[in-house]
């Protein structure tokens, strides 16, 4: 009872940061001997699991580097075709990394709290991460709209916002007078407290994130997946598919990001301090993962291994000389860009609000809980997965029913009608099946119509070695003009076999219902074969 009438005396005048917080802070001001009693020792052992976490989160982060750099190289391999723009945004990360590290000594030395907690130090370092995000978004997005695009990066503003962040850090908290708890930017936006607090159930504790600094948060992640969806298109764009696997490899840290914001929902809770250490080693995963995507690539234009010696020391040929012939670019259409801001600016703004505000009327965030939060690291990030999934398969199924095509058409050279018929429709259900996989059910529907259609002829194709009707030889060569739309490239497709000279549709319709279907002189003997549509007829002497 007398604990029992302490504690409910010191809480009232706490901030409401959770039962947990209030019962722990509570406790602190105690007598210290109080806090050797048996009933304390999961809060020493739970702030000792704290002190690890942020020991191993320190780990990581070292050993993240050297990857990063490896990454850095291979991305700059000059046959890879890098835009320079976002070459450099991920170069500029290197600075936020180094501006984490001052900020973090001057949360320590002077406000002896964490970088976390220190919400204007804290914004303006995330301001120069989302503008490394920034320039990898413009890079690629350029480099789809315009491969050919030689514009000279704009340094100059990302250089002035890191002399603004470190002019920042270092006048702060003597000559501007910045106190541990004032919010970035002043909190613009932020709703008045009382009108907060009386129509929410919580308050809210002195740690919260403030809007801009939510916002630099939010804008960092949204653009984050903005430039892993325009890596994967960059892929098309190069015509080197190994791009995507960039994309995949970004897929870590962007799960990274997910955690810190994890962490800030539940207002940096000290029983969740391993998310610290789990965020630094998915960023060790993501530089890794980052490095190896990115020497797939460079290994697929010519790099070589022996380029790591310096060119004065090799003996031999060059391996530079020995590089692949350069990729055809080819420009694919892109979002216009200021519909891109506009989406990431209100999109983010919103999410500010909702977060910061939405969560007051939650009891989770005052109650943090380990399951839901790694539920919401690991959950985000593969719903993002999710997206290039289907992508993924309809390529690979695309790629089989081409080989499928290719190998069926060898097959198909004088073959009966009927068989012919039947490769048809197999390879008009591989596109339907590919189709369906990527979700175009109206493409799918078309080609049951069209394989429905097909099937109804097969009873009425006429014996080997007749002439079937006029009416009917047109209606073959339409179905056979779309096969060839559906499989080309392939053997079948007109006038690209080789060794049987050119035809177009409009030749090989007069060559078929001229006569009854016999072949004319300008046709060579072999595209009755070839060509698939007049297989039953009798071959010219």
């Amino acid at each position: 009872p007398p604990m029992r009438s302490l504690l409910l005396t010191a809480r009232p005048r706490l901030p409401q940061y959770g039962r947990a917080h209030s019962a722990v802070m509570a406790l602190e001001m105690l007598s210290p001997s109080l806090l050797e009693t048996p009933s304390l020792v999961g809060t020493s052992s739970l702030l000792a699991f704290a002190d690890q976490g942020g020991n191993l989160a320190g780990k990581f982060f070292q050993a993240s580097l050297l990857p990063y750099l490896g990454f850095l190289y291979f991305l700059s391999y000059p046959q890879n075709n890098t835009p320079k723009t976002a070459n450099f945004g991920f170069q500029f990360l290197l600075f936020f990394v180094l501006s984490t590290v001052f900020t973090g000594i001057v949360t320590k030395s002077v406000y002896s709290s964490s970088l976390a907690d220190v919400d204007w130090l804290h914004g303006a370092a995330e301001t120069l991460l989302t503008t490394s995000n920034i320039y990898v978004v413009l890079g690629f997005r350029a480099a789809n709209a315009d491969p050919n695009d030689e514009s000279p990066v704009l340094r100059a503003p990302a250089y002035l916002l890191g002399a603004l962040v470190v002019a920042l850090t270092a006048l702060g908290p003597n000559v501007l007078g910045l106190n541990v708890h004032d919010p970035f930017l002043g909190g613009i936006g932020a709703l008045p407290v009382d009108a907060v607090a009386d129509a929410l159930p919580h308050m809210e504790p002195i740690n919260a994130l403030s809007i801009p600094t939510w916002w630099v948060h939010f804008s960092s992640v949204f653009e984050f997946i903005v430039a892993m969806s325009l890596v994967w298109q960059y892929a098309e764009t190069s015509g080197n598919e190994r791009w995507k696997g960039l994309t995949w490899g970004m897929l870590p840290l962007h799960a990274s990001g997910i955690a810190a914001c994890t962490y800030h929902f539940f207002y940096n809770s000290q029983d969740l301090a391993f998310l610290v250490a789990l965020q630094a080693g998915l960023t060790l995963l993501g530089n890794s993962t980052l490095c190896l995507a990115t020497l797939r690539i460079a290994l697929s234009n010519g790099w070589k291994p022996s380029l790591l010696i310096p060119e004065a020391l090799r003996s031999g040929d060059n391996p530079a000389e020995e590089a692949p012939a350069p990729r055809t670019m080819t420009a694919t259409q892109v979002t216009p860009l200021p519909l891109l801001v506009a989406k990431v600016v209100l999109g983010s703004l919103a999410a500010s609000f909702a977060m910061k505000y939405g969560e007051l009327a939650l009891d989770l965030p005052f109650e943090p809980n380990a399951v839901v939060a790694l539920a919401l690291v690991l959950g985000i990030p593969a719903l993002v997965a999710r997206g290039y999934l289907p992508a993924a398969e309809v390529e690979q199924a695309e790629t089989a029913s081409a080989c499928r095509c290719r190998e069926m058409s060898a097959r198909l050279e004088g073959a009966s009608p009927r068989r012919w018929w039947r490769g048809r429709r197999e390879i008009d259900g591989g596109r339907r099946r590919s189709a369906e996989i990527g979700g175009d059910r109206r493409r799918s529907a078309e080609m049951e119509r069209q394989i429905q259609g097909d099937a109804a002829l097969l009873p009425r194709l006429p014996p080997p070695g007749t002439r079937p009707s006029k009416m009917f030889a047109e209606r073959l060569v339409d179905s056979a003009q779309r096969l060839v739309d559906s499989v080309a490239p392939s053997p079948i497709a007109l006038g690209a076999a080789p060794r049987t000279g050119s035809m177009d549709m409009l030749q090989l319709k007069r060559a078929c219902v001229h006569d009854g279907l016999a072949l004319q002189s300008p046709c060579p003997p072999a595209c009755n074969i070839r060509l698939g549509v007049v297989l039953w007829l009798p071959r010219p002497q």
